[in-house]
C-alpha cells in the first residue's frame, strides 16, 4: 500500500471506475431486490426498501473487512497509514497482490490461535517429568556414597520418564530414546553415552577415567605382564659363580627364587588335580556340577605352526562339556580339592587310561539297528511356522523410516516376540587336550567312553548325549550299531552349526552363476570377492545376513509385481487370485519365477532352522530339518543327505527310547545358553569351537 505515483494514473483511473461501477451494481441489486421482494413476498414497498437499504449495508460491510484485518494482524504501519485521514482524497490505493496476501495472512494467524487451543493439553507435562528426570540423575551422583560409578541403561531412563508422565495424566505419551538422549546431553553437559551390546549406558566423565584405569589394573594379560616382568627381573638380577665343580643343590641356586615359586605353585596345582582324578576315577574338572542335565561335543583341535608367534605344533582332539541349570535344578558344586604341601615343580602326567587309546577292531558296514517306524513331522506345522518369516518380511516392507527403536532385523525382530522364557545361563568345560586327532575309530570310541563316564560321575542314570560333525557322526553311528554302544545306551546328535553351515553351501551352489554376486555387490552390501565368499559360507554370519537380505528383497519385488497384477484386475470382471494362489501360477507359468521362489523358500528354512537354535525350540528343529533334507539331496550334498535322515529318525524317536532326554530337550537344552537373554542361544557344537579358541590363545596352545 503507497500513494500515487505519476507512472500509476491510468492503474488509478482503472481501480476507480472498477469502485464506481461496483457502487452502482449494489444499488442496482439493492433496488432489484426491493421489487422483486414486493412482488414475490407481497410486501410493502417500503418494507422492501428497507431490507434492500440492510443489504446493500452488509455488502459494505465485507468490502470494508480490510481494517479489522489490520487490527487481528495488528500491523501498526499499515494502521499508521489508514489513520492519516481520508484514503480517498490522499489517493491511497491497494495492489490486488497486497490485499491477497492480507487475507492470506490474516486466515494463518486465525488457523494458528485454533490450532494453539485445540492442541494436546498435556503438552506443558513434558517439561515437568523431564525436569524431574534431570533432577533424579543429578540427586544420583550427589548422593552416591560407593566406589562403584553411577551408571544409567538409557531404555531405563526412557521408560521412568514416560511413567512419570503417564503418573501426570497423559494419555499414551510419546518418548522417543534418542531424543530423549539428546535432551540430557544438552540439559547435563557432564554425562556421555556408552554403547555395550544392545544397551546404551549413560554415565558422567569424571568416572570413566577411574573405572577404566581399574578395569587395566585388574587385567589379566595385565597380570601375566607383570608377573613376567618380575621374574625377567629376577632372573637378571640373580648370578650365580660355577667353581668347576657340581654340588648339591646347585641347580636350585642358579635358578630364581621367584621362578622356582612358581614352579612350585603350578606343580601343586597340578598334583592335587591329578590326585583328585586318580581317587575319582575319571577325569572331570571340578567346576562342573553334580545333578544337571549334561551333554557334549567332539572335534579335531589343530594348532597352527605357521602363526608367527608360534613355535610349535599340535593335531589333537578336545572334548567339551556343558551342563544346563534351571531356577529349580542349580546343581551341586563338587568338594573343591586341597592342595599339597609338596615341593614338586613338575606337573604329573593324566591317568593312563585318559591318555592311552586302546586300538580298535571295526567291521566295514555294520548292520544298522532295527527301529520302529517313525512318522514325519506335519509339513502344516512347518507352514505355520514359516509364516512367522513372512510377518518379519511383512514388516520389513512396511518400515519406511528407521531409528533407534526399529526391529527389523531378523535377529531383533525375533527377540522382540519374546516367545521363549527366561533361562540359565550353561556351564562349559573343556577336558584335557589328546594327542591323537579324532578322525579314526579308536579315537572316537575313546571319545564316547570319556563322556559316558564323566555323565555318569556328575549326572548317574543320564543317558550320554554327544555331538559331533559330519565324519565324526558317521563314525560314532557306526560304533554305535553294536551292542555296547546300542542306540538304547547313547544319543548321537549331529552338529547343528555344521548343519547350517552346510545349507548355507548348498544354496550358495544353486545361486552360482545366477548373478546373485553381482547384484550385492551392484548394491553395495559387500565387495566382490566378500560375495563370492557367501557362495561358499566362508563367514557364517555374514553370509546368513546376506541371505536375509536376498529374501528381503525377493519378498518386496514379489509384492510389487503382485499390486501391479491387482490393478490390471481392478476393474474386470474376472476375480483376482490372492497373493498366494498368484505365486502358485507364477511358478507354473516361468521357469525363473520358479526358481526364485525356491530360493527364497529355502533361504526362509535355513532362518528357521536357526530360529530354532536361537529359541532352543525342539519341535522346531525337528522340522526345520524335515523340511532341508529334500535340498541336500536335490543339490548332491551326499554326506548330509546320506546321515541327516539317520539324524532326524533318531531326534524324532527319542519319544519312545529316552524320554528324560526329550524333555530335557524340550526346555531348551539342546543347545548352549551363553547368557540369559531372549534369541540368545547356540548350537552345542559352536560352543565347543569357541571353546577351542580360546584355549587356542595368540600363536601358542594354553595347555
Amino acid at each position: 500500500m503507497g500513494k500515487k505515483s505519476p507512472k500509476s494514473s491510468s492503474e488509478f483511473s482503472f481501480i476507480k471506475i472498477t469502485l464506481r461501477t461496483l457502487l452502482n451494481l449494489i444499488l442496482s441489486l439493492s433496488l432489484s431486490l426491493s421489487l422483486f421482494l414486493s412482488l414475490s413476498l407481497s410486501l410493502s414497498l417500503s418494507t422492501s426498501i428497507y431490507l434492500s437499504i440492510y443489504l446493500s449495508i452488509f455488502l459494505s460491510f465485507i468490502f470494508s473487512l480490510k481494517p479489522l484485518f489490520m487490527r487481528t494482524l495488528n500491523d501498526g504501519k499499515l494502521l499508521a497509514k489508514l489513520s492519516c485521514g481520508d484514503v480517498v482524497a490522499l489517493e491511497v490505493k491497494y495492489h490486488l497482490r497486497c490485499l491477497q496476501k492480507l487475507y492470506d495472512a490474516e486466515r494463518a494467524y486465525l488457523n494458528s490461535l485454533e490450532k494453539a487451543e485445540s492442541s494436546d493439553p498435556g503438552k506443558d507435562l513434558y517439561p515437568v517429568a523431564f525436569s524431574e528426570l534431570v533432577i533424579y540423575i543429578m540427586d544420583s551422583k550427589v548422593t552416591n556414597t560407593e566406589a562403584a560409578p553411577v551408571v544409567f541403561r538409557l531404555a531405563d531412563l526412557a521408560s521412568l520418564y514416560k511413567l512419570r508422565l503417564e503418573q501426570l495424566g497423559v494419555d499414551s505419551p510419546n518418548v522417543h530414546s534418542t531424543r530423549l538422549k539428546e535432551q540430557l546431553f544438552a540439559r547435563i553437559p557432564e554425562i556421555e553415552a556408552h554403547k555395550k551390546g544392545r544397551d546404551v549406558l549413560i554415565a558422567f566423565k569424571a568416572d570413566t577415567g577411574p573405572v577404566l584405569h581399574e578395569a587395566s589394573q585388574y587385567s589379566n594379560a595385565l597380570h601375566l605382564s607383570k608377573a613376567a616382568d618380575i621374574l625377567r627381573k629376577e632372573m637378571l638380577q640373580h648370578k650365580t659363580k660355577f667353581s668347576s665343580e657340581l654340588k648339591d643343590g646347585f641347580g636350585e641356586e642358579a635358578i630364581p627364587p621367584a621362578l622356582l615359586q612358581v614352579l612350585e605353585i603350578s606343580g601343586k596345582l597340578g598334583e592335587t588335580v591329578i590326585k583328585q582324578y586318580v581317587e575319582e576315577d575319571v577325569v572331570c574338572q571340578p567346576v562342573l556340577r553334580k545333578g544337571l542335565f549334561t551333554t557334549a561335543a567332539v572335534d579335531n583341535i589343530d594348532h597352527n605352526h605357521t602363526a608367527t608367534t608360534a613355535s610349535t605344533s599340535f593335531h589333537g582332539k578336545s572334548i567339551s562339556m556343558f551342563q544346563h541349570p534351571s531356577k529349580e535344578n542349580r546343581g551341586e558344586q563338587q568338594v573343591s580339592p586341597e592342595i599339597t604341601d609338596s615341593r614338586t615343580r613338575k606337573v604329573p602326567e593324566l591317568p593312563e587310561d585318559y591318555t592311552n587309546i586302546a586300538p580298535v577292531y571295526f567291521k566295514k558296514n555294520p548292520t544298522p539297528a532295527s527301529v520302529d517306524e517313525v512318522s514325519l513331522p506335519d509339513p502344516s506345522l512347518f507352514q505355520r511356522n514359516i509364516r512367522v518369516e513372512y510377518e518379519w518380511l511383512e514388516k520389513v516392507q512396511r518400515t519406511t523410516d528407521v531409528d533407534d527403536e526399529s526391529n527389523i532385523t531378523w535377529s531383533a525382530h525375533h527377540t522382540s516376540q519374546k516367545r521363549t522364557s527366561e533361562c540359565e545361563t550353561s556351564i562349559t568345560s573343556l577336558l584335557p587336550l589328546l594327542r591323537d586327532q579324532a578322525h579314526s575309530v579308536a579315537t572316537i570310541k575313546h571319545a564316547m567312553k570319556k563322556v559316558r563316564e564323566v555323565v555318569a560321575f556328575l549326572n548317574p542314570g543320564q543317558t550320554p548325549v554327544l555331538a559331533a560333525d559330519q565324519p565324526l557322526y558317521a563314525m560314532a553311528k557306526e560304533i554305535q550299531w553294536p551292542e555296547e554302544y546300542g542306540e538304547d545306551k547313547f544319543v548321537i546328535m549331529f552338529g547343528e552349526l555344521h548343519i547350517e553351515m552346510t545349507a548355507l553351501k548348498s544354496i550358495g551352489s544353486m545361486l552360482a552363476d545366477s548373478g546373485w554376486t553381482s547384484a550385492l555387490v551392484e548394491a553395495d552390501v559387500a565387495s566382490s570377492r566378500t560375495a563370492d565368499s557367501f557362495l561358499l559360507a566362508t563367514n557364517v554370519t555374514k553370509t546368513r545376513q546376506a541371505h536375509q537380505v536376498t529374501a528381503c528383497s525377493l519378498f518386496q519385488l514379489l509384492k510389487k509385481v503382485y499390486s501391479s497384477y491387482l490393478a490390471e484386475h481392478s476393474d474386470g470382471d474376472e476375480e483376482a487370485f490372492s497373493f498366494v494362489e498368484w505365486c502358485d501360477s507364477r511358478k507354473k507359468e516361468s521357469p525363473q519365477s520358479a526358481f526364485w521362489f525356491s530360493i527364497l523358500n529355502m533361504e526362509l528354512t535355513i532362518l528357521t532352522l536357526v530360529r530354532a537354535f536361537r529359541e532352543g525350540n525342539f519341535n522346531l528343529y525337528r522340522e526345520s530339518l524335515s523340511e532341508l533334507i529334500p535340498y541336500l539331496f536335490a543339490n548332491n550334498n551326499v554326506n548330509y543327505a546320506r546321515w541327516l535322515p539317520i539324524h532326524l529318525r533318531d531326534m524324532i524317536s527319542l519319544e519312545k527310547q529316552y524320554p528324560e532326554v526329550v524333555r530335557e530337550f524340550h526346555n531348551g537344552n539342546f543347545v548352549f545358553h551363553k547368557i540369559d537373554r531372549n534369541f540368545s542361544a547356540m548350537a552345542i557344537d559352536q560352543a565347543h569351537e569357541q571353546n577351542n579358541a580360546v584355549i587356542k590363545g595368540e600363536g601358542e596352545l594354553f595347555v
